[in-house]
């Protein structure tokens, strides 16, 4: 499995040259859910509300 991060039993996975839109994959215990990079929306599947409640920074930085 192509995992980029983990946080809080949320894991984050990325597939290089998946289909459009941009999206991740997100699985948390027995949920699964495909959610778009630019909105943040859930597209496929689900995730219970609590770990998907996280906020979006409102401006991201680039690193050095």
């Amino acid at each position: 499995m192509p995992e980029i991060c983990r946080f809080y039993g949320i894991v984050i996975q990325l597939y290089y040259g998946d289909h459009p839109p941009g999206h991740f994959h997100a699985v948390y215990g027995d949920y699964v859910a495909k959610i778009t990079i630019d909105t943040l929306e859930v597209i496929e599947g689900s995730i219970p509300e609590r770990p998907s409640n996280f906020q979006r920074p409102a401006k991201i930085e680039p690193l050095p």
